[in-house]
C-alpha cells in the first residue's frame, strides 16, 4: 500500500518538475525572439510547491534526507533508537498540526474563490496537495527504517 502510494507521489512531483524545467527553458527560449511566457514565474512557483512537497514522504522513508548527529552517534544503537522514536513522534505531531492548518487554509481559499495575481488561477489544489503531501509525511514517520529498528528484534 505504501509503495503505491509512494509511487502516486513520484509521478505526480516529477511530472512537476519536468513542467518547472519546460516552463522555464520555454521561457528563456521566446524571451530572445521578445516573447516571453506569461506568469511564467507563477507556473514555476506553483510547480515548486507540488514538487518539493511530493518529495518530503518519500525522503523520510528513505532516508535520504540532510540530518545532523554528531551527539546521537556517539551512543549505543538502543539508546540512538529510542531518540529516534521520539524524536519522529515529536515531528510527526508538528507536522500534523502544520498539514491540518494547510489543509484548513486550502479549503478557505476554495471558499473564497482567491487566485494567483498574473494568470487568475485558483491555486487551492495545490495547497491541498501540499496539506496532504504533509500528512504522507507523517505516515513516512512510522514506516521508516528508525521506526522499525526499535521494534526489531535483536539476535
Amino acid at each position: 500500500m505504501y509503495e503505491k502510494g509512494g509511487r502516486v507521489f513520484r509521478l505526480i512531483g516529477g511530472g512537476a518538475l519536468l513542467g518547472m524545467l519546460s516552463i522555464a527553458c520555454a521561457n528563456m527560449i521566446l524571451r530572445v525572439f521578445g516573447f516571453p511566457i506569461k506568469g511564467s514565474y507563477e507556473l514555476i512557483g506553483l510547480l515548486a510547491v507540488i514538487t518539493y512537497a511530493s518529495a518530503l514522504g518519500e525522503a523520510e522513508r528513505a532516508n535520504v534526507h540532510m540530518r545532523a548527529d554528531i551527539i546521537s552517534s556517539r551512543y549505543e544503537a538502543k539508546v540512538r533508537n529510542s531518540l529516534n522514536f521520539f524524536a519522529s513522534i515529536i515531528m510527526a505531531i508538528f507536522f500534523f498540526i502544520i498539514a491540518l492548518k494547510m489543509l484548513n487554509w486550502g479549503f478557505k481559499v476554495y471558499a473564497t474563490g482567491e487566485r494567483t495575481e498574473t494568470l487568475r488561477l485558483r491555486y487551492y489544489p495545490v495547497i491541498l496537495w501540499a496539506g496532504l503531501s504533509l500528512l504522507w509525511l507523517v505516515g513516512s514517520f512510522f514506516v521508516n527504517e528508525r521506526f522499525k529498528n526499535l521494534f526489531a528484534k535483536r539476535r
